[in-house]
């Protein structure tokens, strides 16, 4: 397939063995291969890296634009106002 989507976020952070997701989900029963396999079944297994042309779903184009905002006040949650703002 040629987008990116949450599902590739949530296969990022299970493949960071060392990081706080990777381990609560593998104490949770969801290690690296257990993720894959279901996100292989609902999305389907896509092409190899480098065939297609990448495109951006947009939920990845909104956690792209509220990162900086995130990074810049971790002690203010954000609002649906300021979430929806930056799409």
């Amino acid at each position: 397939h040629s987008s990116i989507g949450t599902e590739h976020i949530l296969l990022g952070l299970t493949r960071e063995e060392e990081g706080v997701a990777a381990k609560v989900l593998t104490n949770l029963g969801a290690g690296l291969n257990k993720v894959r396999s279901a996100v292989e079944f609902i999305v389907g297994h896509g092409e190899r890296p480098g065939t297609g042309e990448t495109g951006l779903k947009i939920t990845t184009k909104i956690y792209s634009n509220i990162l900086p905002t995130i990074r810049k006040d971790s002690h203010t949650p954000l609002t649906t106002f300021e979430t929806s703002d930056s799409v």
